[in-house]
């Protein structure tokens, strides 16, 4: 390999024996043992970049300052701004209207004064795109596996939309696990055995799956089960995790054990609605502890929430032993 003295190799990675990457536009050259190239591809999409050796800059200090301070954002770094923008907004799942925000605006107005945010309509066909290749990429990857497996998992949103969300699972050639969501889309219909089995089968025409699953893993509700035993062309997989939930609330029902819960549920109401169980343990320089309440989908929150209530030092019982209640 080449010995990297040149201060080209500043602004440029060697990916391999014959090409290198611009670091400030991630861009590939080819590379023959000669700078020329990286040099050229400086001086035509970084112009604004001093290639000038450190001692020969510090003689010029208001000239290379200046140089900076007039940095034009050319077409080749405003296209890896607004790339850069639309990664953000599909990786942190940002709403769209984030680019019209007058905090992102000043920011960027501020970072590059020169750089014009694009306009939403701009944004939306840069983000479909995006997504188009993400689509195509996927397929290919998936294509290669010879069979999968599905789940599906069905919600309701605060605003009483019902969502159905089809993830894949497949082992590449390498013999890694991989898993992706194929699609989340809204459910308007009623949710029968037949409306729940018919996105099922139109996913897995879509994806090119409709000879590779082998098995669907679902909750116990009875539509969910129909629909992926009597209508769909695979394996139907009852959730081992939702059936032990179901197991764990039948056995709330147990009369020891329902009349402890309910205590506990009672208590935890009149604690949160009152505040002298908080006032008495911050007095008291005690170490804060919040009540962990059940949850009927979280059946493995119940031993750390019976904690909670009858540790020594918990929430529930340090009161008690710090005073009479209160009237």
């Amino acid at each position: 390999m080449a010995s990297k003295r040149s201060n080209v190799w500043k602004y440029f990675d060697q990916v391999s024996e014959c090409s290198v990457e611009c670091k400030l536009c991630q861009i590939k050259l080819v590379y023959h043992k000669s700078t020329s190239s990286m040099l050229n591809h400086l001086k035509l999409k970084h112009k604004t970049l001093s290639l000038e050796p450190e001692s020969e800059r510090q003689e010029q200090p208001l000239i290379t300052s200046f140089t900076s301070a007039r940095r034009h954002c050319d077409p080749a770094r405003r296209e890896r701004i607004t790339a850069l923008i639309i990664r953000m907004i599909t990786k942190d799942m940002l709403p769209l209207s984030f680019i019209e925000g007058e905090g992102f605006r000043e920011l960027m107005n501020f970072v590059e004064p020169e750089y014009r945010v694009p306009t939403r309509k701009t944004i939306v066909s840069r983000v479909e795109q995006k997504y188009e290749e993400g689509v195509k990429k996927l397929k290919m990857d998936i294509s290669q596996s010879e069979k999968v497996a599905i789940t599906t998992d069905s919600w309701t949103a605060l605003t009483t939309e019902s969502y159905t969300t089809i993830t894949c699972h497949y082992i590449t050639d390498d013999w890694e696990m991989k898993s992706a969501v194929l699609q989340t889309r809204s459910s308007d219909e009623r949710h029968t055995a037949q409306n729940i089995a018919a996105p099922l089968q139109a996913a897995a025409e879509e994806w090119g799956l409709t000879d590779k699953i082998t098995a669907c893993v679902h909750d116990n509700a009875s539509n969910m089960v129909l629909a992926n035993r009597t209508i769909a062309d695979w394996e139907s997989v009852p959730c081992y995790a939702h059936t032990l939930q179901l197991a764990v609330n039948d056995g709330f029902k147990v009369g020891s054990v329902h009349w402890l819960w309910e205590t506990c549920v009672t208590f935890s109401s009149q604690h949160c609605s009152h505040r002298w169980p908080e006032e008495k343990t911050r007095r008291a320089k005690s170490p804060q502890h919040k009540l962990i309440q059940y949850s009927r989908t979280n059946g493995t929150r119940f031993v750390t929430c019976l904690k909670g209530y009858t540790s020594r030092d918990g929430p529930c019982l340090r009161p008690f032993r710090t005073g009479p209640l209160p009237n």
